[in-house]
């Protein structure tokens, strides 16, 4: 079912570790499976986006925790929730507005 493969594609985002220019080339192209059209649409709302910041709004979309976003990617805590105070400032985001609902309805 679709449903299903969904559900699988997701599970391999989960498994992936994002260290690498190739890893993240890795992670773009499951996310672009399980999500077609959606990191293209991101980059046509928010080009000045960073690669980070990007590979953080994607990782976000999957509703990983702080501690797993780290864990995937290789860095401290400290380092996502920067990159998530980064992200929210570039989004022009409300301060109501929780960066993880916003993402994951965008």
């Amino acid at each position: 079912t679709a449903s299903g493969r969904l559900g699988e594609l997701e599970e391999n985002l989960f498994e992936q570790h994002i260290l690498t220019d190739a890893d993240w080339s890795a992670f773009k192209k499951h996310f672009e499976k399980a999500y077609p059209g959606y990191l293209q649409r991101l980059r046509k709302v928010y080009p000045s986006l960073t690669e980070a910041e990007e590979r953080l709004f994607l990782i976000i979309k999957l509703n990983l925790t702080t501690k797993e976003i780290a864990a995937m990617l290789g860095i401290s805590a400290d380092s996502v929730k920067k990159t998530r105070h980064r992200l929210r400032k570039k989004l022009v985001l409300d301060e109501k507005v929780v960066l993880e609902e916003f993402i994951r309805r965008f």
